[in-house]
């Protein structure tokens, strides 16, 4: 999944994901590596914003550190902002965005 999502393969991203049980995979940075990768793909996509949303907080949850310190997380959570900026942004999206240090304005 991570050298389709780096090659912009963002669709193939998705169909990987649909066969990897992420339940199955032990280690805590595992999880992680999985749900940012799905949510990178679907942030960058535009596909779902919300489902990507979901995905960076399951990422979060799995390996809080290695997130909130992530640049790719950082970068594809800016996109999603900026799109919710037309809009408006969720509460879930606002947390994720503060504790990467990006402001919010409501």
């Amino acid at each position: 999944m991570s050298i389709a999502v780096e090659s912009g393969e963002y669709g193939r991203v998705v169909e990987l994901a649909r066969t990897v049980r992420p339940e199955a995979l032990r280690a805590s940075i595992r999880h992680q590596s999985y749900w940012l990768d799905l949510g990178r793909a679907l942030a960058h996509s535009g596909r779902s914003d919300r489902e990507a949303e979901v995905a960076f907080i399951r990422a979060e949850r799995a390996a809080p550190g290695p997130f909130v310190l992530n640049p790719l997380a950082r970068d594809a959570v800016v996109t999603l902002m900026r799109r919710a900026q037309r809009r408006s942004v969720s509460t879930n999206l606002g947390t994720l965005a503060r504790r990467f240090g990006i402001e919010v304005h409501v």
